[in-house]
């Protein structure tokens, strides 16, 4: 028998790297005592670096939790002047309270991402027995794929992030919601998976939305009938449709990063069936696929104009006709008072 003599092959890596700096700082404040701030500040770590092997968290600046969550967003530094301050969501403006939140930052020039936590939602990492830990991990892995959306956007599209400036209503309007909207399409598509499922926390926002923005958008243009002030309608109405598209960007990203279609989620398709949302919904998940499949090596952008386009009409079909350098507001039955009258007398 021939002598075989071959060295040994090594080992391939059984798990891979972490992208997850080791040098990341996890600031804690308002606990009880050390030993608490320390046990919750190991965990947080210990599932970012395990969320590192599937995304690039490369570009997260640190993490910030405290209990003060409001103060906390306050204090963090933006490396911008001029930025909007950092303002928890609240049931009254977004539908829900603000826990956590993923900030773009600048530091030596280059675009990182601050995360920052309410204490309370994020202590339960502490304790894989805990009946929120599941709930706290999803939580913490959704705001780190932020930190990889900006990261993959900001390497195509440098000087587009914390730089943007709207001359207009059209432009801030498409601008915003292409940004918040595919951001939040991409960090539940990514985050789907992980700990608790979300799906039926986002449908329920979703839900409300598509029977309520309608009616107080309607409202709110009743009332401009009487004053007149198309800054203060615009900034009234604006907001309520792109929060409408952002919630059903939550509940597509997550259906898309699950494999599930509208017809897996009964009270989504009861509740689309006859609304003129439909439409739009449809559209957005084309585009969002569309999109998610040239992630971090776009060509253009066309792939997020496309996003702006359905913005635009999904503002339409709720009233409101924007276009660059002018804004109409056709008169219609539900949101003019006294319709038929003004219609008889020729006032409209």
């Amino acid at each position: 028998m021939d002598e075989i003599n071959e060295s040994p092959q090594p080992y391939k890596e059984a798990e891979s790297p972490s992208t997850l700096a080791s040098d990341i700082n996890v600031s804690l404040h308002g606990f009880a005592t050390e030993e608490e701030a320390r046990r919750v500040g190991e965990a947080i770590l210990g599932l970012m670096l395990l969320a590192g092997r599937s995304m690039d968290l490369s570009g997260i600046d640190g993490v910030t939790v405290s209990f003060d969550y409001r103060q906390a967003l306050l204090g963090i530094d933006r490396g911008l002047d001029g930025l909007r301050p950092l303002i928890a969501s609240t049931p009254e403006h977004e539908g829900v309270f603000g826990v956590a939140m993923s900030p773009a930052v600048l530091r030596d020039g280059k675009v990182k991402t601050h995360l920052v936590f309410h204490a309370a939602i994020v202590s339960p990492l502490a304790d894989p027995e805990h009946e929120l830990f599941q709930q706290a991990a999803h939580t913490l892995v959704h705001e780190c794929a932020h930190a990889a959306i900006h990261l993959a956007f900001d390497k195509v599209f440098p000087d587009v992030i914390l730089r943007e400036k709207y001359d207009s209503y059209y432009l801030r309007y498409r601008g915003e919601v292409i940004y918040a909207c595919w951001e939040e399409y991409a960090a539940t598509r990514m985050s789907a998976n992980w700990g608790e499922d979300p799906i039926s926390g986002y449908l329920e926002i979703l839900l409300t939305a598509l029977e309520t923005t309608g009616s107080k958008a309607d409202d709110f243009v009743r009332s401009y009938r009487i004053h007149c002030d198309l800054d203060r309608v615009l900034g009234e109405v604006l907001p309520l449709y792109a929060q409408l598209i952002k919630w059903a960007s939550y509940i597509i990203g997550t259906m898309h990063g699950q494999n599930r279609q509208i017809t897996d989620l009964v009270e989504l398709e009861t509740a689309l069936a006859g609304h003129w949302f439909k439409e739009h919904f449809i559209l957005l998940e084309a585009v969002y696929q569309n999109i998610w499949e040239q992630f971090g090596s776009w060509q253009n952008w066309l792939p997020f104009n496309a996003l702006g386009d359905i913005a635009i009409e999904v503002l339409k079909s709720g009233g409101i006709v924007l276009s660059e350098g002018r804004a109409d507001i056709p008169f219609r039955p539900n949101n003019t008072p006294n319709y038929e009258l003004a219609k008889l007398f020729g006032v409209i």
